[in-house]
């Protein structure tokens, strides 16, 4: 069975799709098809069926992708272990991670290794929770910043290997002319700004004043802090937000904690077990908990 045709099957049953398979692998979709046509010739089940418009993997493709992971495993860990026999801190490094852990913590952990390992080169891509385990599964990133609010479990897959790095409070964020609540529902007919309901932060704003008996009145969707912070700032309502999201971005905005709410955001750096030895990966989870260190102890 060709080796070659294995991975690439892996990248469509891991990514979904022919079409992004093509575009992670820098093929034509038609390359792809052709690749997945061939390996179906030495294979005696269908590797997909049609759905619709769609094609999904069957249980034998999934069974190939998996034992497809273990040999990229195998692989990448002896180049890892080569790497770091032959010394010297050398490479690219490319972090996948949510907007303020992109911005506070893989930035400047990236400029922190240009000074001490100028040798290596840190890629950084901003992504969501779920595309970067995607992303690191399949090898597109070799580092994911991943979060995790104490009323929103988000485990950690156990094909990684993860550290975490900190927790901070999660904070409530008011225009500076509004009187301090003395309980999140003296806020239940407040106008709220939240980030989508899809990501984790906006669930656990959803869940803290479910948990309190209302339901926010959401009236502004946005996919980022600074625009949040922004729109609080100019009066148009009270949001959640970690500390480490809004850091340094106070104007027209009071930040107090949460009134009778412990709500922590834990944030932790993971890695796919097979490349921790590789001496690149390993400089840049060092900075990573460096510049984590230097900020928890603000």
């Amino acid at each position: 069975m060709d080796v070659d045709r294995l991975m690439v099957l892996r990248e469509v049953v891991r990514r979904g799709t022919m079409r992004a398979a093509a575009e992670s692998l820098a093929y034509t979709p038609s390359a792809v098809s052709q690749q997945i046509s061939r390996l179906q010739d030495q294979v005696p089940a269908p590797l997909f069926e049609r759905e619709g418009r769609t094609l999904r993997p069957t249980s034998t493709a999934l069974l190939l992708a998996d034992h497809a992971d273990l040999i990229a495993a195998e692989i990448e860990r002896t180049e890892s272990e080569l790497e770091a026999s032959l010394g010297g801190i050398a490479g690219v490094v490319t972090i996948g991670g949510f907007a303020s852990g992109a911005s506070e913590l893989a930035a400047p952990a990236a400029v922190a290794l240009q000074q001490h390992h100028p040798d290596v080169h840190v890629d950084i891509h901003e992504m969501e929770d779920p595309i970067s385990l995607r992303e690191l599964q399949v090898g597109g990133i070799d580092i994911a910043l991943l979060q995790e609010y104490t009323n929103v479990p988000n485990p950690i897959p156990g094909f990684v290997h993860h550290e975490r790095l900190f927790v901070e409070p999660v904070l409530l964020a008011l225009p500076d002319d509004w009187p301090t609540p003395k309980s999140l529902e003296d806020l239940a007919d407040a106008p709220w700004i939240a980030e989508p309901v899809a990501n984790p932060a906006g669930r656990a704003l959803l869940h803290s004043c479910r948990a309190v008996g209302f339901e926010p009145q959401i009236r502004y969707r946005v996919v980022s802090f600074p625009v949040i912070v922004g729109l609080v700032g100019q009066g148009l309502g009270v949001s959640l937000a970690p500390r480490l999201a809004v850091h340094g971005s106070t104007t027209g905005i009071r930040f107090v904690e949460v009134p009778g709410s412990p709500l922590q955001r834990t944030i932790a750096a993971a890695v796919r077990p097979a490349s921790r030895v590789r001496p690149a990966v390993q400089a840049t989870m060092e900075a990573l908990h460096e510049v984590a260190a230097a900020y928890e102890s603000q």
